[in-house]
């Protein structure tokens, strides 16, 4: 009698463990980035953009749903746990997962957004070029959101991206330029190459200096 009212009570903590088990939500880290991104949906919209598991500065992806608790700030790049819930039935236009924040893991300001500003030359290779008013002096435009630089050089305007970008690393795709005729073609030639070799930043006060491998070659200064 003894034995099977044992295993009676076995029986039903076993079943009110699994049901506890099921009842529960999986929880999962999620990666929230600085600043949304203009994305299709039923209607034009602006989402989120998000990444799971290891941190990757070039895997985001849009994301088109809420998280439950979760108040966003932009400029920020967020670590969150949350938890996961499929939807039974959704409606036709919504997700079939709902997520719900569990806690927030961590919240750091995005250092790459400083360098999305409007920058003006002052140093090319060491040689100064003081701002004049009404001289034509190169500046960049530099919008992170969606990797796109233009502005003019010497002569001609630019347009182009950056291919990567960290607190600390910038890489410049290929740019497209007016053909405008240059009174001096190789100082124009000169500031475009520097552009291509740039492969660090430097952002202190209102100063952003640009340097390949092994030496600073651009210099700008904050207008905007």
């Amino acid at each position: 009698m003894r034995f099977t009212t044992n295993c009676k009570l076995v029986f039903a903590a076993l079943i009110l463990s699994l049901l506890l088990g099921c009842s529960s939500d999986k929880t999962e880290m999620i990666w929230i980035n600085s600043y949304r991104v203009d994305c299709e949906g039923v209607s034009a919209q602006s989402c989120l953009q998000i990444q799971f598991g290891e941190f990757s500065e070039d895997s985001w992806e849009s994301f088109y749903n809420q998280i439950e608790g979760f108040e966003y700030e932009a400029g920020y790049i967020y670590q969150l746990e949350v938890t996961k819930k499929k939807i039974d039935n959704p409606p036709a236009d919504g997700s079939s997962i709902q997520y719900a924040l569990v806690r927030a893991v961590s919240k750091n300001q995005d250092e790459r957004l400083r360098i999305n500003d409007i920058w003006i030359l002052t140093n090319l290779r060491g040689e100064d070029f003081p701002v004049q008013e009404g001289g034509k002096v190169p500046q960049l435009e530099i919008h992170v959101r969606d990797k796109s630089v233009f502005g003019n050089a010497f002569c001609n305007s630019i347009r182009g991206n950056f291919t990567k970008l960290t607190d600390s690393e910038i890489q410049f795709g290929t740019f497209a330029t007016t053909r405008m005729f240059c009174q001096d073609q190789e100082l124009e030639n000169q500031y475009l190459q520097a552009i291509g070799s740039t492969r660090r930043y430097v952002i202190q006060d209102l100063t952003l200096s640009f340097l390949d491998s092994t030496q600073e070659v651009l210099k700008y200064k904050k207008i905007d």
